[in-house]
């Protein structure tokens, strides 16, 4: 590929010096960034290393299959690929005892903190049946994710000096009355000690508790720079303030940073994400400010109607993007007077393209929120159009998965509660109930262990604490004795947790091996592609870090159109996009809009902005705005009713009503549909 002026700018920058890469979309990153992590390789001094971060280990292996294809395997030897979570880890695991940890520490999930979370607040007295208003105010989850983005401001919770501003923002976020505060602090902090005590780390962890020690110890940061030659940083828009923190702290002043992002894509304020970073690096680093503006993907009407849009957006780091492809056609806004007419136009124009040839992974609808699926899919099955949705639950959240690693963690950590708590339902003679006394055990008791079992706990029955005991020990004993992560899940099938003889019906025990079957094969695939830089790792140590593994969203097939969230289509790209649902509450969202839990969180119009954009540049052809004046969501009592999004006058677009032809559908049945997609969604559970 032959390299742009502005490509070649950045790929020729040299190695003393760090850069802000402004990468537009569509704009040739990846490959740009291989090429620099090349030109730097061959710079490097001898004995150094080049250090890839980026935020999804789907990016890091297209980045590390992009710099292998350019530049062979023998590359591996200086360049390294992580995700800012598995780059934490590594410092962890590399010195655990120096983080108060001891060997074989668990890195817990997201079930794991949920239960626990939900289990403490019950014990500090959280009424069982809250009305409908105060179950949303008193959700210790939701709690949990005010007390995580403090961490990830840079809070330290642990510290009492903290408790007064950490019960405000719990308080305001809320609106806790009364005791609800100390309620929630008690949750929190409960949660944090019972982490501690398990031996256990979360995700937020895995960035904060390095930062504190690069940041506190001299020696310590001197050795996590001994070798590190250079770091290059992808999506750094998406950088919180201890991702860009740990950094600052390892690199400025010892090697050069090359951070790859752009603000206009700047889309997870709601989870922590600081777009100002970008701002600070070029300060604090004194980086040279690069540019990739020439769009390739999309069209020129559709990089013009963007620029248009974003340029709305106050204090962006300037850029021109541009187009030098087909001019195309300017993307159209459309508007319905109802939902029902909104996905009945895009059904019948995709069904239209199919029926001329066309393919239907071709096509993506996006939408803002997940609710918006169960609309459009009304029409898709009625005009017969193949569709796939992006999402649902992930490989490694599922019950026989988490069985696997459960069990793996457990053998490797004798202190974990949370692990034993995940296990209790595959132990025979073993309740709930002996399981939280056993918890209770390990939490209470100075110095206890797993390993050293005394002949009688406190309200464990001696028939459960015996079978406890001879299960752990012949669990130790196989993920001793296991050959392989094959092996080990062959004992969790056929040993006595009998994973999948404890499922009755035989088309989920079919499901839920075939899922096993997957995870066999994604941890010998993982471990032999990281063997050639970590030839110490095993296919124990990879169980134990599945926590760290992407959602694995399943993909759309060849003969499928792909529907998504903005959120999750991002790195994607279609000939044909239609994005529903174009009005004001719901593109820009509105606070007030009902969300559900796997919902991206409402931000300031400036991030809806952003977002907006990055739907449009996910179009190479052709880009359609679809907006409704009434929708009727699952589970509301009436239609609820929307003016068409600011954004649309933003670009200037004219607007048009799609006359919809008559009786090209079959009748559809929504009480059926309903049946069957709440259905389907019992059996993924």
């Amino acid at each position: 590929m032959q390299l742009n002026p502005q490509q070649q700018i950045i790929v020729d920058h040299p190695v003393e010096g760090s850069a802000l890469v402004m990468a537009g979309a569509g704009s040739g990153k990846t490959t740009v960034i291989a090429r620099r992590a090349l030109a730097l390789v061959g710079q490097l001094e001898p004995g150094s290393h080049l250090q890839m971060l980026t935020f999804s280990n789907k990016a890091a292996k297209e980045m590390k299959e992009r710099v292998i294809r350019l530049g062979g395997r023998s590359c591996l030897d200086v360049v390294k690929f992580d995700t800012f979570h598995s780059y934490g880890l590594k410092l962890i695991k590399d010195d655990y005892a120096g983080y108060g940890l001891s060997e074989g520490f668990s890195l817990l999930n997201e079930t794991d903190c949920t239960r626990a979370l939900r289990l403490l607040a019950k014990e500090y007295g959280l009424a069982k049946n809250p009305s409908a208003e105060d179950r949303k105010r008193l959700n210790p989850v939701a709690w949990f994710g005010t007390w995580s983005l403090a961490r990830q401001a840079g809070f330290d919770v642990n510290n009492p000096r903290n408790k007064g501003e950490l019960c405000r923002r719990l308080q305001q976020e809320h609106q806790l009355r009364g005791d609800e505060v100390e309620l929630a602090w008690n949750t929190l902090s409960g949660y944090e000690a019972q982490k501690r005590q398990a031996n256990g780390v979360d995700f937020d962890d895995l960035l904060y508790l390095p930062l504190l020690r690069v940041a506190r110890e001299d020696e310590y940061r001197a050795k996590v720079r001994n070798g590190l030659g250079y770091v290059v940083i992808d999506e750094a828009q998406d950088t919180n303030r201890i991702q860009y923190e740990l950094i600052r702290h390892i690199a400025l002043g010892h090697c050069g940073v090359t951070c790859v992002g752009d603000d206009d894509q700047s889309i997870y304020g709601w989870r922590g994400a600081e777009v100002s970073n970008l701002k600070r690096f070029v300060s604090h680093f004194r980086a040279a400010e690069l540019r990739l503006e020439q769009n390739y993907r999309s069209t020129q009407a559709i990089v013009e109607a963007a620029a248009d849009l974003i340029k709305n957006n106050q204090d962006r780091l300037d850029k021109s993007p541009f187009s030098e492809g087909a001019v195309g056609e300017k993307p159209k806004a459309y508007l319905s007077s109802n939902h029902y007419e909104m996905a009945d136009s895009i059904a019948e124009r995709i069904a239209a393209g199919i029926a001329q040839g066309r393919n239907p992974n071709e096509f993506a609808i996006l939408y803002r929120t997940n609710r918006m699926a169960m609309l459009i899919e009304q029409s898709m099955r009625r005009y017969k159009v193949p569709y796939h949705v992006v999402g649902g639950m992930s490989l490694f959240d599922r019950s026989e998965v988490v069985a696997v690693t459960s069990a793996m963690r457990l053998a490797a950590n004798p202190t974990d509660i949370f692990s034993l708590k995940s296990i209790q339902p595959y132990i025979d003679g073993f309740g709930a109930a002996s399981s939280f006394a056993l918890s209770d055990w390990l939490t209470d008791e100075v110095g206890a262990s797993l390993l050293d079992l005394p002949d009688e706990i406190p309200k464990l029955p001696k028939r459960g604490l015996a079978a406890f005991k001879a299960f752990y020990e012949d669990l130790r004993s196989e993920a001793v004795f296991s050959e392989s992560a094959a092996d080990f899940i062959k004992w969790v099938v056929h040993g006595p947790m009998a994973v999948l003889e404890r499922e009755k019906d035989e088309q989920l025990r079919e499901r839920k091996a075939q899922h096993l079957e997957s995870l066999a094969r994604d941890i010998e695939m993982e471990l032999n592609e990281r063997k050639v830089a970590e030839p110490e790792l095993t296919w124990r140590s990879v169980i134990l870090e599945v926590a760290l593994r992407d959602a694995r969203q399943s993909e759309a097939e060849q003969g499928q159109v792909t529907l998504s969230t903005v959120h999750r289509s991002k790195g994607l790209e279609w000939d044909e996009v239609f994005v529903a649902g174009f009005s004001e509450g719901l593109m820009p969202l509105d606070s007030r809009t009902e969300l559900a839990e796997d919902d991206a969180a409402c931000g300031h119009v400036e991030e809806e902005r952003r977002l907006a954009y990055v739907a449009l540049t996910r179009a190479r052809k052709h880009c359609h705005l679809h907006h409704a004046d009434t929708y009727a969501f699952p589970g509301g009592r009436e239609d609820k009713v929307y003016e068409p999004s600011r954004f649309f006058a933003e670009m200037g677009m004219e607007s048009y009503r799609p006359s919809l032809e008559a009786n090209n559908a079959d009748d559809f049945d929504f009480s059926q549909f309903e049946q069957e997609f709440l259905g389907l969604a019992r059996g993924m559970r």
